[in-house]
Order: structure tokens, then sequence, then C-alpha cells
């Protein structure tokens, strides 16, 4: 599991350092306080790779035809006020033991070292187009090359990651790239190692039919059907039945007590969403999962016995989750929940991180607090805000 992290120039951490992450992280601080950002940097760390970076522009809307018409400001918004002189760098220090990374083991902790650095030239470039370039979501693959006649501005991301782990000889050490330019974005090696199993779900996140229909399948053929079904519950008690269905397009069709079977489409945003994050934790163990803004379609009176359920199944399949939320009802329900695990002597289960900016500093700090010291702070009103 991440014990640490260290964010330099990164999005809008100047400086930052977070220590004492557990298995189960819930993430508050006012608006634009960093919290998404502080799931991007962890993202990144667990999977640097150019398809991490074409993600992260995905979920935050950024458009390809600004990126043609200005290719140098392409990846100012990965660097601490847009300054790409200096390194962006994300280091983390991992504790698992018995740690698999490709054909090497390691059995105390890896320190992890992931480096953004952005070069900006004016040259004659080999150019990989898509034959669809025109759309702004255009796959890189199955594209065409040609040499431009013209010298053209590139932005080149160079991802590195350098990962050292105790107990094995030598430091493993990939490297890739991203360029920009006025034909759009290419890539080489797309795709370094990755040492954890890592999956993002965005605020923004539509989860489709044909989406939810094969993790299900996937979890229910692993035997975890009844998990998935006392999850639902906790949103729809009346429900008693979930399968899924290939006519017209893979679905999931949930069944009420007396009544007919429904698309799950029509239950609500809620029931989704906590469909695919306990469908994420099933099918992906030993992994980490980044949840941002966690507390979207849960109502307030279902969120104590959700953490609960989170708690329970990330000890179960060994999942690390890391959720950001708004909602101060939210953080209650989190330590009410917390609470009840420490009182069973699972104290390495939960941890609160305020984010907020230190006056002084003038740097985004994370306060770190186990579930007892959560609980005073917001029973005796001492500043934790999910806003």
């Amino acid at each position: 599991m991440i014990q640490k992290i260290e964010i330099h120039n990164f999005r809008c951490f100047e400086e930052t350092k977070i220590s004492g992450f557990k298995r189960v992280n819930l993430i508050g601080g006012k608006n634009n306080s960093g919290k998404t950002a502080l799931l991007e940097a962890l993202y990144l760390n667990c999977s640097p790779s150019v398809n991490s970076i074409m993600s992260f522009m995905r979920f935050r809307k950024e458009n390809m035809s600004f990126i043609k018409a200005l290719p140098q400001k392409a990846w100012d918004n990965f660097f601490y006020n847009h300054n790409k002189q200096e390194k962006a760098i994300i280091v983390t220090i991992n504790d698992r033991d018995d740690f698999t990374y490709g054909n090497r083991v390691s059995r105390r902790n890896m320190v992890k070292y992931v480096t953004l650095l952005c070069e900006e030239s004016i040259e004659q470039l080999d150019i990989t187009k898509n034959d669809d370039d025109d759309d702004e979501n255009a796959s890189i693959a199955d594209s065409k090359i040609f040499l431009s006649d013209d010298k053209l501005i590139k932005s080149k991301l160079h991802i590195s990651m350098d990962a050292e782990i105790v107990d094995v000889d030598g430091i493993l050490s990939e490297k890739a790239f991203i360029e920009a330019h006025s034909e759009g974005i290419t890539s080489q090696y797309p795709d370094l190692s990755s040492n954890n199993n890592v999956h993002f779900i965005p605020a923004s996140s539509r989860i489709d039919g044909d989406t939810l229909s094969e993790l299900y399948d996937k979890a229910s053929l692993k035997g975890h059907s009844d998990n998935i079904l006392k999850a639902i519950q906790l949103i729809e008690p009346l429900i008693e039945q979930v399968q899924t269905r290939n006519i017209g397009g893979a679905n999931l069709y949930l069944k009420r007590e007396n009544s007919q079977d429904l698309p799950i489409s029509l239950f609500g945003e809620a029931i989704s969403k906590v469909m695919y994050i306990i469908l994420r934790i099933i099918n992906n163990k030993n992994s980490i999962l980044l949840i941002d803004e966690i507390e979207n379609g849960i109502h307030h009176t279902n969120q104590f016995e959700f953490w609960k359920m989170l708690f329970k199944l990330a000890k179960e399949f060994d999942i690390q989750i890391f959720a950001t939320t708004h909602s101060g009802e939210m953080i209650r329900a989190f330590a009410n929940a917390g609470l009840e695990e420490s009182e069973q002597g699972n104290d390495d289960t939960a941890a609160y991180i305020e984010l907020a900016r230190n006056p002084r500093k003038d740097r985004i700090v994370g306060i770190v607090r186990d579930v007892e010291q959560l609980d005073y702070a917001i029973t005796h009103e001492k500043g934790v805000r999910g806003d």
C-alpha cells in the first residue's frame, strides 16, 4: 500500500508531502484545494504512461482544437503555475509484503519516482496522423505516417519512471514521451510498466450498460453475486435479483419484490455508481481504487452502511482506496464507520486527509487524521470541511 506521497511542481502543488495513508482514505477540503489533483498524482505514479496523460485531458474536457492551435500550451496545466522549465516530480513510498514488479519481488517497500519534463522546439516532423484527426477523441492507433512540408511547433512531454525496490538489486527505469503539434498529438512507448493495478473513477463518469454487464459477469463467475446483491440492497432494499441480458445490447436488470425486472438505468444514478465501485473492487484484487466525489448520487441515509461495506471489501480483496468528497455528511458517515472498525481492533483501516492552503507559505498541505481525531474534530467543530 502507498504510505506516503511527495509532489513537486505538479498541477496545483508547488511542494507538498503527505504521509500516514491507510487502507481506506477520504480526502476533503474546500473547492480548488487539490483533491482531484491529488488523485491524479497518485494515478500517474501508479501508472506513468501516455494513456494516463490522455485520460486526464479527457476527464478535464481539454479541447483538441485548442491543442492544435497552440501546441506549446498543451501541457501547461500539468505544471504548477505553468512552470514548464522545472520538472514535475511525484514520489511514493509503498509498503507491501511480497510485492511483485515484473519478475522481481520486494519483501519490504518500494520508492517510486515519476517525473514530467517539457521540451519545446520548432522543426520538421515525421507525423503520425489519424485518418479522422478532426475527431478530438480519435485514437492514435490505426494511423499513417507522412512528412510535413512545414516546420511545426512541437511540445514534447517526457514521462519517466524510476523504482527502487528494497531487497532487489538495481533501479528499474523506463521512459516515454507524448508530443503536441499543429496536427494533433503523437506518442512513442505509450505504456510504461506499472507496479500496481490502479483504477480511476472520475466525478463525471457515466457508466454504460455494456461495461456494467461485463464486470458483473466476471464477478459472478468468481462467486460474488451475493456481495453484489447486498451492495445494491443498501440503496434499494426491495431488490431481490440481479441478472444480465444481451437483447439489443448488454445490460443489467434488477428485480424488486413482486415486480417485473427493469434495466438498472431506470433505478437512478446511485445504484449504478455503487454497483460500479463494488465491481471494480471485486474484479481487481490487490489494487488501488481512486474515486472522485464519492458522495455523488448516494443519499446521506445510506452513506454509513456504504462505508462499512467498503471497509469490509477493501480488506477482503486487499484494495487501497482513495476517495474525495465535498460532503460533510459523507465525512461524518466515514468517521462513524471508521470508529466501528477501530472498536473491532482494525486501527489501520481509515484515514481522513484535509487539504488546505498554508497561509504563511501559500502552499497546499495535507492534514492527516485517524478516525478518533476526525470524530473529535467534527464533534468540537474544529474546522473539518467537505466543501
